[in-house]
């Protein structure tokens, strides 16, 4: 949750910088109640199928509710049902992974990874595009910054 309430942090992997504090992070959560208890509701429900963490989940719904309220509603149903979706749709792209990865009852994605997966969904979605493999890259020569809602 810190993380997407950071500044662009190019490195959500160095805990140090520009991440939200505690007492920042209850200051947004007593902002709207009635919004955190709708998310976290919206998000139990798609944890049964995809097990989305609820803090980061619900915290992602938020924000992406920010940006257009119908295609946040939109994403998460496309995330919880799969229907319909074609095989380079990032969406089932995510979906695939995100079940694949708990399929052994424990995670095999990295919370932070799993949080940019669930953003780059979201943008390429939004911006009507495919993708063969969805992937984060966080290290290395062909690191990606993180990516923020748009």
């Amino acid at each position: 949750m810190r993380v997407l309430e950071a500044e662009a942090e190019p490195n959500p992997t160095n805990r140090r910088g520009a991440l939200a504090s505690t007492p920042q992070l209850l200051a947004i959560l007593d902002e709207d109640p009635d919004t955190w208890r709708e998310a976290v509701q919206k998000i139990q429900a798609i944890m049964h199928q995809v097990r989305l963490r609820p803090g980061a989940g619900s915290m992602l719904w938020r924000r992406f509710g920010l940006l257009d309220e119908v295609e946040r509603d939109a994403f998460f149903g496309f995330l919880t049902s799969g229907a319909n979706l074609k095989r380079d749709h990032p969406i089932l792209q995510l979906r695939t992974q995100l079940m694949r990865s708990n399929a052994r009852g424990r995670k095999t994605i990295e919370d932070f990874k799993e949080v940019a997966l669930i953003i780059k969904a979201w943008n390429l979605w939004r911006a009507g595009e495919t993708v063969g493999n969805l992937s984060y890259k966080y290290g290395g020569l062909s690191r990606e910054e993180w990516p923020l809602p748009r």
